[in-house]
């Protein structure tokens, strides 16, 4: 009887610690953030780029933007194009961002 006892406890702390353990993990899992969604594309004007070297270094500041979700240069058209949530970033900011990186740009209808 005693045995049985002992072999029920033994039972139930091992479902208890199995159940912890499971539940840990599932709270440890990583959570990813939402993937930003554009609501508007903005088409910027650039003046000053020369090469491609510009226009990679033009690409990666605006994609360092938050807000901004996609982003394609163009050398031969001197154009940005740039998707972006508007509740989190603005056109202002786009092309203060490419006058930072020392170029000119300006909004394109």
């Amino acid at each position: 009887m005693i045995k049985h006892l002992v072999k029920w406890r033994m039972i139930r702390v091992l479902v208890a610690v199995l159940l912890f353990t499971v539940s840990g993990i599932a709270s440890a899992a990583p959570r990813t953030a939402p993937k930003p969604s554009a609501n508007s594309t903005n088409r910027l004007e650039i003046t000053g780029m020369t090469c491609e070297g510009c226009v990679k270094g033009v690409t990666s500041e605006l994609r360092r933007v938050p807000g901004v979700v996609s982003v394609k240069v163009t050398l031969t058209n001197k154009l940005a194009v740039v998707a972006i949530d508007t509740n989190r970033v603005s056109t202002k900011t786009l092309v203060k961002t490419i006058e930072e990186a020392g170029y000119t740009a300006k909004p394109k209808p």
